[in-house]
């Protein structure tokens, strides 16, 4: 992972009504995962239920909303084969 940087941006949601942006740590893939590099990310409703008001189902903060994402594979975890 040398050229992938230590650190990425990312949409923080801290409480209702409360988005940063801001610099976090670039996760490392575990064994049987791949790290993305996201393209594109998109906004569905339970995100913007969470964002607007608190939720009984998805009240942890903060977290990174959007579930719904593509982009390029940027690095594989231990025993991951055939992606790329």
């Amino acid at each position: 992972m040398s050229s992938i940087p230590e650190e990425m941006l990312a949409a923080r949601l801290y409480e209702p009504g409360r988005v940063v942006i801001e610099k976090i740590p670039t996760p490392k893939p575990g064994p049987d995962e791949a790290l993305v590099q996201i393209a594109a990310c998109g906004v569905c409703g339970s995100d913007v239920h969470i964002t607007v008001e608190k939720s009984q189902y998805l009240a942890e903060y903060p977290r990174t909303p959007g579930h719904e994402a593509s982009g390029k594979i940027v690095a594989l975890g231990d025993g991951v084969q055939d992606w790329r």
